[in-house]
């Protein structure tokens, strides 16, 4: 009984044994997939309409977005000059605007220099200092009424023709002291300036153009430029202009008129009253050299 108990059995794990090699080596699929569940092989004839993603190795719908043509991309292009466009519009409209503002009348412009220093530098100065510094519009120089942009030369010869010596375009003297001292905004705009007093100094008794802000030359060079040369016209930034009258090489004894280019935009749309750190450095040159030099001397202030 126990030998054919065990044959029996030992017949039945025969069979499962034969049946487990069939499925091996008979190549049933069914009991061991070569793939997970939802993907086929390359090789696989997929349903009509699919593509294969080699990223998924999977058959896909195709994308219902179409490439981007020729056209699609001029009209990007054409979206991207028109708001270059329509900004350029808008900043001339603004500086239109602060043209006519400025241009208004002396006590227009000496307004609008003195609120901007009112919000800027206003906090912590006692109504007697107030009143000390306050712009008038006898300190300020409306340049000639302009439809456009502001033309810097039409604006030297009215200033050369209202309140300039007749030596005016002869550089004075004593070295470090020019006529005409023009702040701008930042060094890029003052290498355009000087690009256009170049011509105007050139073949002239004015002297070379004093060039003074950051990214031109360092300090050093500057005072050794302003011990040596005497000079009509300069152009600076407001911070460093006002850190070389601090050592007592740039002079204001010959100063006739100071121009701050009020109407510049810069490419983020701003003017030098609407930038805060240039405003600041305007507004602090204004504090402790320039108002009290225009009261006492006549120095006249000209927005333009």
């Amino acid at each position: 009984m126990a030998s054919g108990g065990f044959d029996a059995g030992s017949d039945d794990d025969d069979d499962d044994d034969d049946g487990d090699d069939k499925d091996v080596s008979g190549g049933s699929t069914s009991a061991l997939p070569s793939q997970p569940p939802g993907k086929r092989k390359r090789s696989d004839k997929p349903a009509e309409g699919l593509v294969f993603d080699a990223a998924s190795a999977t058959w896909i719908a195709p994308s219902s977005k179409k490439p981007r043509s020729q056209s699609a991309q001029l009209t990007k292009q054409q979206r991207r000059q028109a708001d270059r466009k329509k900004r350029s519009d808008s900043y001339a409209a603004k500086q239109s605007e602060m043209v006519r503002q400025m241009y208004h009348s002396p006590t227009a412009a000496a307004e609008l220099v003195w609120n901007s220093f009112l919000e800027d530098q206003g906090e912590g100065l006692s109504e007697d200092e107030k009143d000390s510094l306050k712009l008038t519009g006898e300190q300020m120089l409306v340049g000639p009424a302009l439809d456009t942009k502001p033309d810097l030369a039409a604006i030297l010869l009215d200033i050369e023709e209202k309140v300039a010596p007749a030596n005016f375009k002869q550089a004075p003297k004593s070295k470090g002291t020019p006529r005409v001292l023009i702040l701008s905004a930042s060094a890029k705009r003052s290498v355009e300036l000087c690009k256009i007093l170049n011509p105007i100094c050139k073949g002239s008794k004015a002297g070379k153009c004093g060039k003074f802000f950051g990214k031109h030359k360092d300090v050093k060079h500057q005072q050794f430029f302003l011990k040596k040369e005497s000079f009509v016209y300069a152009v600076g930034t407001p911070a460093r202009t006002s850190a070389l009258s601090e050592t007592g090489m740039l002079k204001f004894g010959a100063l006739a008129a100071v121009l701050v280019d009020g109407s510049w935009i810069n490419p983020l749309g701003r003017t030098l009253l609407e930038q805060a750190e240039s405003r600041r450095d305007l507004h602090l040159f204004l504090k402790n050299h320039l108002i009290k030099h225009c009261k006492s001397k006549g120095t006249k202030i000209v927005l333009f």
